[in-house]
């Protein structure tokens, strides 16, 4: 709680006013106590009609298990596939990557394939540093008890990793292999379901799911759900559903999808 007697909009007295270009301010309120958790995300919803976010999508993931290698074969994955969002407008972004899933009764696997430029950046190689000022790929998982476990990896194969906003947790047997070749880094994780207090997973649970890719050189952030500004934006998170299904599905080849060119 920090009190305060006076507060501006639209620039400091002394500072030019608009130098950062025109804005519109609907509503304006002032609260004589501390908002709670529930007060502010009810204010959220009552507005967040306003400006909705894009409808989250829905995707089926059979099992199969992937070789950890730091390589992704046609069919090894039963799910390939790509259309990733650029978090600043929520269109498709510049530059796209392939993304795999699949799972077997005590693991769910994620692979990546990215482009990556002369300008790649990985320095960190401490756990739970600051690895999303790298290059970096991130995986969001909330699973059907509520867990929502959040992994960034590098590729110096340096992670960190929250589970329900604790940056203390350390996850078990987190498993990350990568490889950089003829411009694009490929990189596969490996997640414990015991990760999410669960013994196996369980065919036909719904889990809540989104990836990114991170380019610092290049000041893009894309996403796989349509979020906005963020990567942990739930609301937007694709619907997830680990199927007992042996037909797998991989796209793989794409074009330039910012121009709507498949």
């Amino acid at each position: 709680e920090v009190p305060f007697g006076r507060s501006f909009l639209g620039g400091d007295p002394g500072w030019a006013s608009g130098i950062f270009g025109k804005s519109m301010v609907d509503d304006f309120q002032v609260f004589h106590t501390p908002l709670t958790d529930e007060a502010i995300q009810m204010l959220y919803m009552k507005y967040a009609k306003d400006f909705p976010a894009k409808n989250a999508f829905r995707m089926q993931v059979n099992p199969r298990t992937p070789q950890m290698d730091g390589m992704v074969t046609p069919g090894e994955y039963s799910l390939g596939a790509t259309g990733f969002f650029d978090l600043k407008n929520q269109k498709f972004a510049r530059i796209q990557s392939r993304y795999s899933l699949s799972y077997d009764k005590e693991n769910i696997y994620f692979a990546l394939v990215t482009p990556v430029s002369e300008n790649h950046l990985a320095k960190r190689t401490a756990h739970d540093s600051d690895i999303w000022e790298d290059d970096s790929a991130e995986i969001h998982l909330i699973s059907p008890n509520g867990t929502y476990c959040q992994f960034l990896w590098n590729s110096n194969g340096t992670i960190f990793d929250a589970k329900n906003h604790d940056q203390s947790w350390s996850g078990n047997n987190i498993i990350v292999k990568n490889e950089i070749k003829d411009g694009f880094w490929t990189s596969e994780l490996k997640i414990p379901v015991t990760n999410f207090g669960m013994t196996a997973v369980v065919p036909g649970t719904k889990w809540k799911f989104n990836a990114g890719r991170t380019f610092q050189k290049e000041r893009l952030w894309s996403s796989v759900a349509p979020c906005r500004g963020r990567y942990a934006q739930k609301i937007s998170f694709a619907e997830l559903t680990f199927a007992d299904n042996p037909i797998s599905f991989d796209l793989v080849s794409i074009g330039k999808l910012d121009q709507y060119n498949l």
